[in-house]
């Protein structure tokens, strides 16, 4: 019969040979910790730029690793001003079409400064002078029409024509409250010409709700014979279907520019990795992805997207100039211009 070994043995027994094992095969592997650097984004950019974005990113930063959170303007802006009543940003870039608001940001000491060098190649009237912001990317607004319902002849030139009586119940444009390109379309559209224009769509019965995808459908389905809307989403809707029943519009009183900037949150946890993706986002490859989502680069060196007229010609005959001056400007006046809108359309 074999001898009972104590428990107290046994234990003494078992260290032992743990010890002797661990000896064997080395010490034991302990993940305190992420491998790699995370940058993550905050971005309106659309979920098909992005998905194409991706393995150009992974190639070019196998060591870091990208985290994105895609939402409309308005809601990447909500989820931030949260995060900020919370104790602060938790992105690290941010990627938004709503060039007023990093402003905000840069006055509440929420974005950190850097002086890319590819922001050297963009604009002064598209940075900020301290290096908080510099845009990035510049979808612009553009009008367009049912190309079976409303002949080339009977199409609207201008967008102060959308006013004319003709066009009664047969308007749609996103919701300014929704979208941030949106917004910056109605503040250029009420700087030109004033809220009278807007009572004049009114009159009019203009549909305002959603944001472009929804007026895309609106004109595409023939539920509204024109659309106030992003190029991008007819570039793309035309590369996909070279049939699809839209026509495209360049204003002759001016596109409407939406410099979107791109931005360090001041809690980036990884700075320098932040940098090599902002730094990127600004270079030539960069860019070449930015023109490949149908949106113009604001380096004048870089190809407009394909099917589009060139940057410089809609840049210089945009319908509000922009300037800091301008941003300035409307941003102090950001609620105003929302309550004049909602009380003019929407009651």
């Amino acid at each position: 019969m074999l001898a009972r070994t104590p428990l107290r043995g046994l234990s003494a027994t078992l260290a032992l040979a743990a010890l002797a094992l661990a000896s064997f095969v080395g010490p034991v592997a302990c993940d305190s910790g992420p491998k790699k650097p995370t940058v993550t984004i905050y971005t309106s950019i659309y979920e098909n730029v992005i998905s194409a974005m991706k393995p150009v990113l992974a190639e070019e930063f196998p060591d870091i690793e990208i985290k994105w959170f895609q939402k409309g303007s308005e809601e990447v802006a909500a989820k931030v001003n949260a995060e900020i009543a919370a104790g602060g940003i938790r992105a690290d870039l941010i990627m938004t079409s709503d060039p007023f608001w990093y402003a905000e940001l840069k006055d509440g000491a929420h974005l950190l400064n850097y002086e890319s060098p590819g922001a050297a190649t963009v604009p002064e009237d598209l940075k900020d002078p301290d290096g908080a912001f510099a845009t990035v990317r510049v979808p612009v607004m553009v009008m367009t029409v049912n190309s079976k319902n409303v002949p080339e002849s009977e199409r609207p030139k201008t967008f102060k024509e959308l006013t004319d009586p003709k066009w009664k119940g047969r308007i749609a444009m996103g919701n300014p409250l929704q979208s941030g390109s949106t917004f910056t379309t109605v503040a250029a559209l009420a700087e030109k010409y004033g809220w009278e224009y807007f009572e004049g769509l009114k009159s009019n019965e203009i549909v305002s709700a959603g944001g472009n995808s929804s007026v895309l459908n609106r004109v595409a389905t023939g539920e509204k014979d024109v659309g106030i809307i992003l190029l991008e989403n007819l570039l793309k809707a035309r590369a996909e279907d070279a049939n699809y029943p839209i026509s495209i519009i360049y204003p002759d009183d001016g596109a409407i520019l939406v410099p979107s900037p791109i931005a360090i949150g001041a809690n980036a946890k990884f700075p320098d990795a932040a940098k090599q993706v902002y730094d990127f986002m600004l270079s030539r490859a960069g860019q070449l992805a930015i023109v490949s989502g149908n949106m113009y680069s604001p380096v004048q060196a870089i190809a407009s997207p394909p099917g589009a007229r060139p940057w410089k010609d809609v840049y210089d005959s945009a319908l509000v100039p922009w300037s800091a001056d301008y941003l300035n400007q409307t941003r102090a006046k950001r609620e105003e211009i929302k309550g004049n809108f909602g009380r003019i359309i929407f009651e």
